[in-house]
């Protein structure tokens, strides 16, 4: 029995079911649209803006950090330089691969054999807050989801069209294409990517001979070859070029003494390093009195605070990183920058040691290494990459000429697969290598596949936090229910012609060991939540192809799932209407009010008699990108809003507003405003 949803239909939907398919696809797509233009930024999308909108266009290539998806980071930009630094232009790839999800999933419904089923799945597709919350932010998630179901939409056509045809060839670019892109959207899809593949490979060896060329051209495949070891060995040579700490040869050993002090002046000596991004931790006095680290990857600065009646006293300080010694004395300050407060002295190293390239001091080229030792260091590092996948690559071009001659496969089809996996992997490698060496693959479950990811793929439908009891048991449900159906469609006819509920869950089957295979070898946590978000459409048209294949069955059959499907789409859209909403997002709520916030100060200082050109405002650490980005926004040339992370730090200024969370200790002064939407409260301090 064929696949109905690929099967050929002999009729267009009716007008009303036509009409409900615009309805919800345009409800959905509006709501995208607003959420985009009208939520304030989110933490991650606020790093983004700060580290990458407007800074040299070669830090896009800085992805040792979880928060650079590359794909979104480049469009955003591009987005952000054609329409100005405005959150909804950062958001204008999202949007788009919303749009294209929606597109995607109504071509894939509208084939199903009955229009009542398909305009119900399309409904199940498409009500999904969470998902729709994705498709409004610059984070790659979304667009990655949208590339996918493009895929997935190609995929199905490919499996349902004549073998060797155009048309068919065709689908198959651009499913293979687009899983392509969407890895370098988010590497959380890499799992679903390669079910993708493997499902063109299987299917390709199942169908057999097919009359076109199944010749290799060795002089196609070198130049083929050539191109993709140029693109592969710069890509890489740029990602490990930008990555600030590539490896510890590239740093000394690092020990701070001081001379002249009593032990109880030591005691009121604080040393802290700087990491890559900035931030100062402390490091621990020694017995002998000395602060040190052996293995100093990750410092990029340092600061010394002491009493200024100690640094009177104090005749030398000393910083040793391997084989140099860089001193300050009473009658030099060596690397340092100096500032006073009423009570301490606060060293900070000097400019050298905080540069991430271009011609640092000598002091900080000791750190983080000379521009030519980091030179060499990454064109090392990517000529490793480029050698092993070089390799992966021969024995993959190898098993393709032997499938090739063995079951006549057509060498286009073959080289497209090949050139869509090595694409996949040269973007995947020196990124992964780095977020692994990074400690930046942390997000995740450490309680098993089933609980982590697809329990929190079902609790994200119902957009609840936490998750709902039992949601381990109802993600075995649908899973089984999928997979059963899917055996059904294989046992109806071999081979059939359209598999689709088997081409759904052979991709989730081999994401599934993909997943676990990570978690066991490389130790890397169970995806959830929002990097499990990819299963959903996966989860979701796995479902609606078996059910579509159990209507098609029989009469009494089509009624039941009809009314089944039909009741779960009105439950979907209730659902997705009672939770609705322009103000915050599900992940990241703490920043719903803080332009408010911001609003609110400005409102104060102007209703002052002589209001202060530079106003301070002090806020946790969770608050602060975001709170970065909009009181720049909000500063003129007469006005300027600092925002700081409060408590400050010694020897900096004492903030005029305080922005905290109800019942924190940092709330003191006079209560200016309540911000329910974030259990957060304005102060003023001054």
């Amino acid at each position: 029995m064929d696949d109905p949803v690929n099967a050929p239909r002999s009729h267009a939907p009716p007008p009303v079911v036509t009409a409900g398919y615009a309805i919800v696809a345009l409800a959905a797509a509006g709501y995208i649209v607003a959420r985009a233009w009208i939520v304030p930024l989110t933490y991650d999308e606020a790093v983004i803006a700060l580290r990458y909108m407007s800074a040299p266009w070669i830090g896009v290539f800085e992805v040792g950090s979880g928060t650079n998806h590359f794909l979104n980071t480049v469009l955003a930009r591009a987005a952000s330089a054609a329409f100005g630094a405005e959150p909804w232009a950062m958001r204008l790839p999202n949007v788009a691969a919303g749009i294209a999800y929606l597109a995607a999933m109504a071509g894939i419904t509208r084939r199903a054999s009955s229009p009542s089923v398909g305009l119900a799945g399309f409904v199940l597709l498409t009500a999904h807050p969470f998902l729709l919350d994705y498709f409004a932010v610059s984070r790659g998630y979304g667009l990655a989801i949208g590339l996918l179901s493009v895929s997935l939409w190609a995929l199905l056509r490919w499996c349902g069209a004549t073998p060797g045809a155009r048309a068919a060839r065709r689908d198959l670019g651009v499913a293979l294409a687009s899983v392509g892109a969407a890895v370098a959207a988010s590497f959380t899809v890499l799992p679903a990517a390669t079910g993708v593949m493997a499902v063109v490979l299987a299917r390709l060896l199942w169908l057999g001979p097919v009359q076109t060329d199944r010749s290799w051209s060795w002089s196609r495949l070198g130049r083929d070859a050539l191109v993709w070891a140029l693109a592969t060995g710069l890509f890489s040579l740029l990602v490990f070029s930008r990555d600030r700490e590539l490896s510890p040869r590239l740093f000394a050993p690092l020990t701070v003494r001081v001379s002249g002090l009593f032990a109880e002046e030591l005691a009121g000596i604080e040393v802290f390093r700087a990491d890559a991004a900035g931030r100062f931790h402390p490091l621990d006095r020694q017995p002998d009195g000395t602060w040190s680290l052996s293995r100093p990857r990750g410092v990029w600065g340092l600061r010394v605070d002491l009493p200024a009646a100690t640094d009177r006293n104090l005749s030398v300080l000393e910083v040793a990183i391997g084989p140099e010694v860089f001193r300050r004395t009473r009658h030099s300050d060596g690397p340092w920058t100096v500032t006073d407060t009423p009570t301490h002295r606060v060293l900070r190293a000097g400019p050298g040691l905080m540069a991430s390239s271009a011609a640092p001091g000598r002091f900080g080229a000791i750190n983080g290494g000379s521009d030519d030792a980091r030179l060499r260091m990454a064109l090392a590092y990517a000529a490793t990459t480029l050698a092993v996948l070089g390799g992966l690559g021969l024995v993959i071009v190898a098993l393709f000429r032997l499938i090739a001659h063995w079951r006549g496969v057509p060498a286009a089809d073959l080289r497209m697969l090949l050139a869509a996996g090595m694409g996949a992997a040269s973007l995947c490698a020196a990124p992964a290598y780095l977020l692994r060496a990074n400690n930046q693959l942390y997000f995740g479950g450490n309680a098993g596949l089933l609980a982590d990811t697809f329990g929190s793929v079902m609790a994200s439908v119902v957009y609840t936090v936490p998750a709902f009891p039992g949601q381990g048991t109802w993600a075995a449900v649908v899973l089984a229910f999928a997979a059963a159906n899917a055996i059904a469609a294989l046992s109806a006819r071999r081979p059939p012609s359209a598999p689709g509920p088997a081409v759904l869950a052979a991709i989730l089957g081999v994401a599934a060991v993909q997943i676990e295979l990570q978690h066991r070898l490389a130790g890397t946590p169970y995806l959830t939540d929002r990097t499990a978000l990819f299963l959903l459409p996966l989860l979701m048209l796995s479902v609606f192809l078996a059910a579509d294949v159990l209507a098609a069955r029989a009469k009494a059959a089509r009624m039941l799932v009809t009314g089944v499907v039909g009741i779960a789409a009105a439950v979907a859209a209730w659902h997705a209407i009672g939770v609705a909403n322009l103000s915050r997002s599900r992940d990241v709520p703490d920043d719903a009010a803080t332009p408010a916030m911001l609003e609110a100060v400005a409102a104060a200082v102007g209703a002052e008699s002589r209001p202060a050109p530079v106003v301070r405002v002090g806020v946790e650490w969770y608050y602060y990108p975001v709170a970065q980005v909009y009181a720049a926004r909000q500063s003129t040339p007469l006005r300027r809003f600092d925002v700081v992370v409060v408590p400050t730090e010694a020897g900096d200024p004492p903030v005029d507003f305080v922005y905290a969370r109800n019942g924190s200790p940092l709330g003191t002064g006079e209560r200016l405003r309540d911000f329910a939407v974030t259990q957060a409260a304005l102060w003023r301090r001054r």
